[in-house]
């Protein structure tokens, strides 16, 4: 429960802070900036042959070698795996 209302008081200090432009706690020895970061991860439940609008298969998108970080399709352009319908 500490956690997250820790994490809840983040989210409400960010959301000020894109308000108003102010960074937070102007008068402590530090300005916290929060600053919020989203991780995309390969997923093995979702199919490896399901093929991206540019034509190429979901597995495509990320680094075997690197630990499946997504890196884009490795064919092409492609920097987002949508499902083509």
């Amino acid at each position: 429960m500490e956690n997250y209302l820790e994490i809840k008081k983040l989210i409400e200090d960010y959301e000020k802070s894109i308000l108003t432009g102010d960074v937070i706690n102007n008068d402590e020895p530090y300005l916290v900036v929060p600053n919020i970061i989203i991780d995309y991860k390969y997923n093995p439940n979702y199919g490896d042959d399901r093929v991206c609008e540019c034509g190429h298969d979901y597995y495509r998108h990320f680094d075997s070698y690197e630990n499946m970080d997504a890196v884009g399709c490795k064919y092409c352009r492609c920097c987002e795996f949508k499902e083509a319908k």
